[in-house]
């Protein structure tokens, strides 16, 4: 009976073949497991696209997965030292601690050293538009005797000119009328010159024209304009008991120009370094045109902006903030000083001395003393200078030519 069981099992296994990819039993000859769906032989998915391969790829790494990979592995028993004796169990790796982290300090949180801020793009500003009104260069009175000198003198040579004719006297009558039509083309040149300004708003820059006759005679022409805002040093500076043009006084030197310079030099720094104002620096072209000529500079200026209010004591620190309040433009600071100089008056070095005389005493114990906030200025000069001479140079020339410009006029001489 075990020899007819045995026949019969044996044509049945020669007539099943497992599956490679889940290792389920199929019969022979199918194309598909009836398992997993995939090739019994290979293992392959048939309804997949086949992998195409790419030129200069690396070849891909074929995953076969079989069921002996899928299969779960038993570990090994526990050997058994003694069965009278405790169970000798392998006991796994301790257990790696990492150190703890370090405990924070005041130093970690302490706040950076200041970055100085990115460069801004640059602003464009447009040139100011053609004057429109244009007003006559002589007044009502000159006008009125350029007009009736002009009436004369054309009579007195049109009559010679036609009394030259009458007596054939041809050299003469061409004289005469040639000097007759020069004088009238003059006379009402004269009469009809116009002239006309327009400014801009934003940059300060000028436009000038003068025509008579609907010619042009003359005109000065602004590009657009190129404004940057002025790089600064960080240097910290402590806050001014004292006003600064005292400060600037009392540690200037040389003659009166060069005193009124440095007041004022040192007084536009104390106010930057303070961030009462702000700087720009503005570049544009001005074409200069005429019948006879043309050419054209480049004009690089410092433009003066507002940006908070200063309460303190100083008396040119009032007047610069005074100018620029009345201002609806950004002046340059060669106006800016010109405005302040001609408002301040010839004695300004004498008033500045007389109210840093009446001064009362520092109260404040911890407030700094006078040599400290002279040192400090100092250093933000210097640094100013060092970090952007560009423009300390240009803010020491402007300043400069302020003065000079005012010292020159009648009755402002030292």
């Amino acid at each position: 009976m075990n020899k007819d069981t045995t026949d019969q099992v044996k044509p049945f296994e020669e007539k099943v073949k497992a599956c490679a990819h889940c290792g389920a039993e199929n019969p022979p000859g199918l194309l598909l497991c009836l398992e997993c769906g995939r090739d019994p032989i290979s293992g392959r998915d048939l309804f997949m696209p086949p992998e195409i391969p790419v030129p200069g790829a690396p070849p891909a790494l074929e995953k076969a997965t079989t069921h002996q990979e899928l299969s779960i592995s038993v570990p090994d028993p526990v050997p058994i030292a003694d069965p009278a004796l405790d169970l000798a169990i392998t006991m796994p790796d301790p257990i790696q601690v990492p150190e703890p982290m370090p405990i924070p300090t005041v130093e970690d949180f302490a706040a950076p050293p200041p970055q100085r801020p990115l460069v801004p793009p640059p602003l464009y500003r447009a040139p100011p538009t053609q004057p429109k009104d244009l007003a006559p260069v002589l007044s009502h009175g000159p006008r009125w005797t350029v007009g009736l000198v002009g009436l004369i003198l054309l009579s007195l040579l049109g009559m010679g000119a036609v009394a030259s004719f009458a007596s054939l006297n041809l050299p003469g009558g061409v004289c005469l009328g040639s000097l007759w039509l020069v004088a009238a083309v003059l006379w009402l040149g004269l009469i009809s010159l116009r002239s006309g300004e327009s400014r801009s708003t934003a940059t300060g820059a000028r436009r000038r024209l003068l025509i008579s006759l609907g010619q042009r005679l003359f005109e000065r022409t602004p590009s657009a304009t190129k404004e940057q805002p002025a790089q600064l040093p960080i240097v910290q500076i402590p806050q001014l008991t004292q006003p600064a043009s005292y400060l600037i006084y009392l540690n200037s030197t040389g003659d009166r120009t060069s005193q009124l310079a440095q007041v004022l030099l040192g007084t536009l720094c104390a106010l930057v370094a303070g961030d009462h104002i702000e700087l720009a620096s503005q570049t544009y072209d001005m074409l200069t045109s005429s019948p006879l000529r043309h050419s054209q500079e480049t004009v690089n200026r410092t433009a003066v902006f507002r940006r908070t209010l200063y309460v303190g004591a100083g008396y040119l620190e009032k007047l610069i903030l005074e100018q620029l309040r009345q201002t609806t433009s950004t002046p340059s600071t060669r106006d800016l000083a010109m405005g302040v100089l001609r408002q301040a008056g010839a004695d300004l070095l004498d008033r500045i001395a007389a109210d840093s005389g009446e001064a009362p005493p520092l109260q404040d114990v911890d407030a700094p003393d006078l040599d400290t906030e002279v040192a400090a200025l100092r250093e933000f000069c210097n640094e100013l200078k060092a970090f952007n001479p560009e423009l300390y140079e240009q803010l020491s020339q402007e300043v400069e030519e302020a003065v000079q410009d005012f010292l020159r006029t009648p009755g402002q001489r030292s």
